[in-house]
C-alpha cells in the first residue's frame, strides 16, 4: 500500500522501484530503490534534487493548500454546465433491488410529485441549451442525455425529443447518450436510436442465472433473454451499446470474469463497465472485492475489452496529466459539468442523487440557469472541497477522488467500503499497469 515519504507526497513499491506521488497534483514519476531511501531519509544530494525538481516533490506550498486553492479558483470562474440531462421518466418497469435511482426517488420526496415530463418542457430546455447556453458558454460540442429510471416508458416525448434535437443541432457537433434497461425496445424505438446516432447503455447483472436475480419485472419474472436479444438487435443494426454489470450481494459469487467477458465479446460488445452495489454494498471483504475486479480488468485485457467502472476513476484521475486548470474529481458532475432536469422541475448536479440544487416552475429558465449556477458553486465549497477536519485530507488519493462517489454517502452511508475499495484499488492499478513497464 502507500508510504508517506513527507506531508503529501507517497509512494507505491514495485517490483522494481518506487512509483511516487504528490496527493493533489499527481504527476507520478518512477524511482530506483537507492533514490527512494534518499526521499526517505532526506538525504538528498543535488543531483538527486535536480533530477527531482520537474517533479513538483520539492514544491513548498503543501498538497493541500494546493488542492484547496484549486477547488476555489475553479469554483470562482465556474460558469455554468456542458451536458443537458432530461429525465423524462421517473418510473422504471424493472424491480432491481439496488437501483440507484429508485432510492433516489423514495428519498427525494420531490422526485415523487411528477412521474414524467411534459414534452413541452423538454423542448424549453433543449431550445434554451443550443439557442442559449451553447452561444453564451461557446459550447463547440453539446451532450444531451436521456437517463434515470427508464426513458422508453415515456416513448412518444423520447421520439419527439430525437427529432427535435436533430433538426435543431445543425452547425455543431453533438452526442445524446441514452440508459435504458432494452426490455421495450421496438422497430421504432430502434429505428430512431440509429437515424440519430443514439449511444445506448444497458444493465446486464451477469449471464442468465445471476442476471435473473437481479434485473426482474414487476411479477418476479427475469429479464436476460429480452435484454440479449435486443443486444443483438442493436449490434447487427450497426449500434454497438455499452454493457454495465454491477455486482451485489445477489450475484458476486456466481458471476465469473472470464466467462461473462466472453460473452460479452461474442456479441459483438466492445466496452464493458463493472461496478459494485454503490448503494448497499457488499457483504465481501474490500481487499476480495478488489481482487475480483482487478480478475475483470486482466481479462478485459486479455479479450481486447474495454473495462471501465468507478472504482478505476481515482487511479487514471492520478495517471493522467495535470492541466493546471480544472481540478480532478471522482466524476464530472461533481464539478458542475451535468444540469439534471426532472419532471418535477428540480434541477440537480447528477442524475441520481436525491439533492436538488434547485428548483424551478420553468417559466423562466435564464433564471433557473442563473440560481443554478449560484447553488452549485455554493454546493461544490460544501461537498467538493473536503475541510482539513475530514478523513479525506490525510488520504493518498485526496486530489484525485476527494471523497468518492457522493451518491454513496448520499444514499446509504456506505462510505467506508467504498473508500477501501477506491484505496486498495487504485494500489493494485498502479502495480497491475507500471509493474511491468517503469525500469526495465
Amino acid at each position: 500500500m502507500y508510504e508517506e515519504l513527507n506531508e503529501g507526497r507517497f509512494a507505491v513499491q514495485l517490483k522494481k522501484g518506487h512509483l511516487v506521488f504528490n496527493q493533489a497534483k499527481g504527476t507520478p514519476f518512477a524511482v530506483t530503490d537507492d533514490l527512494y531511501l534518499r526521499m526517505k531519509n532526506g538525504d538528498l544530494s543535488n543531483v538527486d534534487r535536480e533530477l527531482l525538481r520537474e517533479t513538483n516533490y520539492l514544491d513548498s506550498e503543501s498538497e493541500y493548500e494546493h488542492y484547496a486553492k484549486r477547488i476555489r479558483e475553479y469554483v470562482r470562474k465556474y460558469n455554468g454546465p456542458d451536458v443537458l440531462d432530461l429525465i423524462i421518466s421517473e418510473s422504471c418497469n424493472l424491480t432491481c433491488h439496488m437501483c440507484i435511482h429508485a432510492f433516489s426517488v423514495e428519498k427525494g420526496q420531490p422526485r415523487k410529485t411528477q412521474r414524467a415530463m411534459r414534452l413541452a418542457v423538454a423542448k424549453a430546455w433543449i431550445d434554451h441549451y443550443v439557442d442559449k447556453w451553447a452561444h453564451q458558454r461557446e459550447l463547440e460540442y453539446l451532450s444531451f442525455h436521456f437517463g434515470a429510471a427508464e426513458p422508453f416508458l415515456t416513448k412518444n416525448v423520447l421520439l419527439e425529443c430525437l427529432e427535435y434535437i436533430r433538426g435543431k443541432v445543425t452547425d455543431l457537433d453533438k452526442e445524446i447518450l441514452v440508459n435504458s434497461n432494452l426490455t421495450m425496445l421496438d422497430s421504432e424505438l430502434l429505428a430512431a436510436l440509429l437515424n440519430n446516432k443514439v449511444k445506448i447503455s444497458v444493465g446486464l447483472d451477469g449471464l442468465e442465472k445471476e442476471n435473473d436475480l437481479i434485473r426482474i419485472d414487476s411479477k418476479g419474472r427475469g429479464t436476460f433473454k429480452t435484454i440479449v436479444s435486443n443486444i443483438r438487435r442493436l449490434v447487427a443494426a450497426g449500434s454497438i451499446p455499452g454493457v454495465n454489470l454491477t455486482l451485489t450481494d445477489r450475484n458476486y459469487d456466481l458471476v465469473q470474469p472470464r466467462e461473462f467477458l466472453e460473452f460479452m465479446k461474442s456479441l459483438g460488445v466492445c466496452a464493458v463497465l463493472v461496478d459494485i452495489d454503490f448503494v448497499l454494498g457488499i457483504q465481501v471483504d474490500s481487499a476480495a472485492i478488489v481482487e475480483k475486479l482487478l480478475e475483470f480488468q486482466k481479462v478485459a485485457d486479455d479479450l481486447q475489452l474495454e473495462l471501465r467502472g468507478n472504482w478505476m476513476a481515482p487511479f487514471y484521475n492520478l495517471t493522467s496529466e495535470d492541466d493546471e486548470v480544472e481540478p480532478k474529481s471522482f466524476c464530472a458532475s461533481i464539478r458542475g459539468k451535468n444540469i439534471v432536469v426532472t419532471p418535477s422541475g428540480n434541477l440537480s448536479f447528477c442524475t441520481y442523487s436525491s439533492n436538488s440544487i434547485t428548483h424551478t416552475d420553468y417559466d423562466n429558465i435564464d433564471r433557473a440557469m442563473s440560481r443554478f449556477v449560484d447553488d452549485i458553486k455554493a454546493f461544490m465549497i460544501s461537498d467538493y472541497l473536503q475541510g482539513e477536519d475530514s478523513g479525506c485530507v490525510e488520504c493518498p488519493l485526496l486530489g484525485f477522488c476527494g471523497g468518492g462517489c457522493h451518491i454513496t454517502s448520499e444514499q446509504s452511508g456506505a462510505e467506508t467500503l467504498m473508500c477501501e475499495v477506491y484505496t486498495k484499488a487504485t494500489d493494485r492499478l498502479i502495480r497491475y499497469h507500471f509493474d511491468s513497464e517503469l525500469l526495465e
